[in-house]
């Protein structure tokens, strides 16, 4: 169940991008490190953007579930993706962080640019 309100969550954050001017180059990108949810480029920057959805607040906010951990990993991934791909231009890392309803559709989603934890 958790892994598929994440996969949704993923296809509407790619939605969300897309409408807001984003190239998506790449969903669900594994790394020897971990994953990386979805790469986008904005105008001349590449973005390596962190997805978080919930459907219930009972465990906090989706922003507050990217841990140090796993921000850590999103970087070594985004390093391990830039070195692998040649590529040597202007980057950040992102997070979206959506709230869905029991019927799966989105009630809301902000996105958060340049994140550091």
């Amino acid at each position: 169940m958790k892994r598929l309100i994440g996969t949704k969550g993923e296809r509407y954050a790619a939605l969300f991008l897309r409408k807001r001017g984003y190239c998506v180059i790449h969903q669900n990108v594994y790394t020897p490190r971990s994953e990386i949810d979805i790469i986008a480029r904005k105008d001349a920057t590449l973005c390596f953007i962190e997805v978080k959805a919930r459907k219930t607040l009972c465990c906090g906010l989706p922003e507050e579930s990217l841990t140090t951990r796993k921000y850590r990993l999103l970087i070594k991934s985004a390093w391990w993706y830039m070195h692998h791909y040649g590529y040597t231009g202007l980057w950040r890392i992102d997070l979206i962080a959506l709230l869905m309803n029991s019927f799966d559709e989105v009630e809301d989603i902000r996105h958060y640019r340049h994140v550091a934890l």
